[in-house]
């Protein structure tokens, strides 16, 4: 996982969420982040627009971590 892509993508959540980037951790699952539906399509378009990469529902329904996220973004998977 790049490390630009986790700190990247960990500052957009923590903007949306109005967390502190220390509760992000690359073992931490997106379920737990408690994201709505307009949590949710507002990190899809940002994530769309700033990593090009389309996310879907099941990263917020499967026991998917950030860091798995990450590795998705980066192609790694």
């Amino acid at each position: 996982m790049s490390t630009n892509t986790f700190d990247r993508l960990r500052e957009l959540v923590c903007e949306i969420k109005d967390l502190d980037e220390d509760d992000i951790q690359r073992d931490t699952l997106i379920k737990d982040l408690n994201f709505d539906s307009l949590d949710f399509v507002e990190l899809q378009v940002t994530v769309k627009k700033e990593c090009n990469f389309t996310m879907n529902q099941t990263f917020f329904t499967e026991k998917t971590t950030f860091g798995d996220l990450c590795d998705h973004i980066d192609g790694k998977e």
